[in-house]
Protein backbone atom coordinates (compact mmCIF):
# COMPACT_ATOMS: atom_id res chain seq x y z
CA UNK A 1 0.00 0.00 0.00
CA UNK A 2 1.68 3.16 -0.95
CA UNK A 3 2.00 6.34 1.77
CA UNK A 4 -1.31 8.47 0.22
CA UNK A 5 -3.69 5.49 0.94
CA UNK A 6 -1.75 4.16 4.05
CA UNK A 7 -2.28 7.91 5.78
CA UNK A 8 -5.94 8.50 4.77
CA UNK A 9 -6.57 5.26 6.46
CA UNK A 10 -5.19 6.47 9.92
CA UNK A 11 -6.64 9.83 9.25
CA UNK A 12 -9.65 9.28 8.38
CA UNK A 13 -11.74 12.61 8.56
CA UNK A 14 -15.41 11.79 10.12
CA UNK A 15 -16.39 15.03 7.77
CA UNK A 16 -14.52 15.89 4.67
CA UNK A 17 -13.41 19.12 5.20
CA UNK A 18 -13.43 19.09 8.94
CA UNK A 19 -10.61 18.76 11.33
CA UNK A 20 -12.72 15.84 13.53
CA UNK A 21 -11.10 12.63 12.65
CA UNK A 22 -10.78 9.22 14.07
CA UNK A 23 -6.81 10.14 15.03
CA UNK A 24 -8.38 13.70 17.04
CA UNK A 25 -11.25 11.67 19.06
CA UNK A 26 -8.03 8.96 20.15
CA UNK A 27 -6.15 11.90 21.47
CA UNK A 28 -9.63 14.10 23.03
CA UNK A 29 -10.56 11.36 24.32
CA UNK A 30 -8.06 10.66 27.10
CA UNK A 31 -9.79 8.22 29.41
CA UNK A 32 -11.14 5.61 27.41
CA UNK A 33 -11.21 2.22 28.00
CA UNK A 34 -9.19 -0.24 26.13
CA UNK A 35 -12.93 -1.39 24.84
CA UNK A 36 -13.08 1.55 22.79
CA UNK A 37 -9.75 2.34 21.75
CA UNK A 38 -10.74 -0.94 20.06
CA UNK A 39 -14.09 0.41 18.74
CA UNK A 40 -12.21 3.31 17.44
CA UNK A 41 -9.42 1.77 15.33
CA UNK A 42 -12.43 -0.42 13.90
CA UNK A 43 -13.84 2.58 12.89
CA UNK A 44 -10.65 4.08 11.67
CA UNK A 45 -10.09 0.65 9.53
CA UNK A 46 -13.17 0.60 8.07
CA UNK A 47 -14.81 4.28 7.66
CA UNK A 48 -13.67 4.40 4.08
CA UNK A 49 -15.48 1.79 2.67
CA UNK A 50 -18.87 2.50 4.59
CA UNK A 51 -18.48 5.76 3.93
CA UNK A 52 -19.24 4.86 -0.24
CA UNK A 53 -21.55 2.19 0.89
CA UNK A 54 -23.24 4.73 2.08
CA UNK A 55 -23.92 6.77 -0.19
CA UNK A 56 -26.81 3.98 -1.63
CA UNK A 57 -28.68 4.51 1.46
CA UNK A 58 -29.55 8.89 0.99
CA UNK A 59 -32.70 7.91 0.69
CA UNK A 60 -35.90 7.14 1.88
CA UNK A 61 -37.24 3.89 -0.13
CA UNK A 62 -35.80 1.51 -2.50
CA UNK A 63 -36.93 1.60 -5.69
CA UNK A 64 -38.97 -1.58 -5.20
CA UNK A 65 -40.71 -0.21 -2.25
CA UNK A 66 -41.50 3.49 -3.97
CA UNK A 67 -43.05 1.67 -7.23
CA UNK A 68 -45.10 -0.95 -5.32
CA UNK A 69 -46.06 1.63 -1.84
CA UNK A 70 -46.04 5.26 -3.31
CA UNK A 71 -46.94 4.96 -7.07
CA UNK A 72 -48.53 1.81 -8.13
CA UNK A 73 -52.39 2.05 -8.58
CA UNK A 74 -55.05 0.67 -10.67
CA UNK A 75 -55.04 2.62 -13.51
CA UNK A 76 -51.86 3.85 -15.25
CA UNK A 77 -53.40 7.36 -15.51
CA UNK A 78 -53.80 6.52 -11.90
CA UNK A 79 -49.99 5.63 -10.95
CA UNK A 80 -48.67 8.28 -13.37
CA UNK A 81 -50.25 10.97 -10.91
CA UNK A 82 -48.63 9.93 -7.95
CA UNK A 83 -45.73 9.40 -10.32
CA UNK A 84 -45.92 12.75 -10.91
CA UNK A 85 -47.16 13.94 -7.47
CA UNK A 86 -43.30 12.33 -6.40
CA UNK A 87 -41.93 13.80 -8.54
CA UNK A 88 -43.22 17.29 -8.06
CA UNK A 89 -42.21 16.16 -3.91
CA UNK A 90 -38.81 15.08 -4.71
CA UNK A 91 -37.64 18.90 -7.01
CA UNK A 92 -39.06 20.48 -3.77
CA UNK A 93 -37.30 18.90 -1.86
CA UNK A 94 -33.94 19.15 -3.59
CA UNK A 95 -34.26 23.19 -4.35
CA UNK A 96 -34.59 23.47 -0.84
CA UNK A 97 -31.41 21.75 0.19
CA UNK A 98 -29.78 23.56 -2.59
CA UNK A 99 -30.65 26.69 -0.81
CA UNK A 100 -30.19 25.38 2.58
CA UNK A 101 -26.43 24.69 1.36
CA UNK A 102 -25.56 27.81 -0.75
CA UNK A 103 -26.68 29.46 2.83
CA UNK A 104 -24.42 27.33 4.76
CA UNK A 105 -21.73 27.93 1.70
CA UNK A 106 -21.63 31.71 2.83
CA UNK A 107 -21.62 30.94 6.62
CA UNK A 108 -18.94 28.93 6.13
CA UNK A 109 -16.97 31.88 3.92
CA UNK A 110 -18.15 34.19 6.77
CA UNK A 111 -16.86 32.13 10.14
CA UNK A 112 -13.52 31.03 7.69
CA UNK A 113 -12.94 35.07 7.81
CA UNK A 114 -14.04 35.39 11.16
CA UNK A 115 -11.29 32.36 12.06
CA UNK A 116 -8.53 34.20 10.35
CA UNK A 117 -9.55 37.77 12.02
CA UNK A 118 -9.62 36.29 15.48
CA UNK A 119 -7.16 37.36 17.59
CA UNK A 120 -8.01 35.40 21.08
CA UNK A 121 -6.91 31.45 20.64
CA UNK A 122 -10.53 30.43 22.48
CA UNK A 123 -13.05 31.94 20.43
CA UNK A 124 -10.56 30.92 17.85
CA UNK A 125 -11.40 27.27 18.74
CA UNK A 126 -15.20 28.07 19.07
CA UNK A 127 -15.34 29.21 15.67
CA UNK A 128 -13.16 26.17 14.38
CA UNK A 129 -16.31 24.55 16.06
CA UNK A 130 -18.70 26.17 14.60
CA UNK A 131 -16.82 26.00 10.96
CA UNK A 132 -16.76 21.86 11.48
CA UNK A 133 -20.98 22.32 12.58
CA UNK A 134 -21.48 23.80 9.38
CA UNK A 135 -19.69 21.69 7.19
CA UNK A 136 -21.21 18.97 8.65
CA UNK A 137 -24.39 19.97 8.11
CA UNK A 138 -23.43 20.77 4.68
CA UNK A 139 -22.27 16.92 3.74
CA UNK A 140 -26.00 15.70 5.37
CA UNK A 141 -27.30 18.30 2.58
CA UNK A 142 -25.35 16.86 0.33
CA UNK A 143 -26.13 12.95 0.93
CA UNK A 144 -29.34 14.22 0.86
CA UNK A 145 -29.12 15.42 -2.51
CA UNK A 146 -27.84 12.46 -4.18
CA UNK A 147 -30.55 10.69 -2.63
CA UNK A 148 -33.24 12.67 -3.70
CA UNK A 149 -31.34 12.70 -7.72
CA UNK A 150 -31.14 8.89 -7.60
CA UNK A 151 -34.79 9.23 -6.43
CA UNK A 152 -36.02 11.52 -9.04
CA UNK A 153 -34.24 10.33 -11.77
CA UNK A 154 -36.06 6.82 -11.01
CA UNK A 155 -39.33 8.55 -10.71
CA UNK A 156 -38.83 9.89 -14.31
CA UNK A 157 -37.98 6.71 -15.59
CA UNK A 158 -41.35 5.30 -14.32
CA UNK A 159 -43.26 7.49 -15.63
CA UNK A 160 -41.56 7.48 -19.23
CA UNK A 161 -42.64 4.09 -18.89
CA UNK A 162 -46.41 3.74 -17.87
CA UNK A 163 -46.68 6.55 -20.55
CA UNK A 164 -44.76 3.53 -22.71
CA UNK A 165 -46.90 0.95 -22.05
CA UNK A 166 -50.21 3.36 -22.82
CA UNK A 167 -49.07 4.42 -26.02
CA UNK A 168 -49.12 8.33 -24.81
CA UNK A 169 -46.47 10.86 -24.67
CA UNK A 170 -48.39 12.83 -22.19
CA UNK A 171 -51.74 12.77 -19.94
CA UNK A 172 -54.41 15.18 -20.61
CA UNK A 173 -56.92 16.71 -17.97
CA UNK A 174 -59.46 15.02 -20.24
CA UNK A 175 -57.89 11.69 -19.72
CA UNK A 176 -57.30 11.96 -16.12
CA UNK A 177 -61.38 12.74 -15.64
CA UNK A 178 -61.72 9.53 -18.04
CA UNK A 179 -59.86 7.69 -16.13
CA UNK A 180 -60.96 9.00 -12.76
CA UNK A 181 -64.63 7.49 -13.19
CA UNK A 182 -63.12 4.13 -14.41
CA UNK A 183 -61.74 3.70 -11.12
CA UNK A 184 -64.19 4.71 -8.94
CA UNK A 185 -66.44 2.14 -10.94
CA UNK A 186 -63.34 -0.32 -10.26
CA UNK A 187 -63.54 0.61 -6.37
CA UNK A 188 -67.14 0.17 -5.81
Amino acid sequence: MDSEKSAAITEVELTPGSAISVSDLKQDLTNLTPEYKGMLSHIEETLPATNAACDNFYKSHSQMMTVTLDITDLTPVRSIKHTLASIERTKSAIMEAQINMKKNEVKIKKKQRDIDNCEDTLDQEELQIELIELLNNNRSIENSMKGAIRKMSFLMTQYRSVLDHIGKDYITEEDYEREEKRYHVMTA
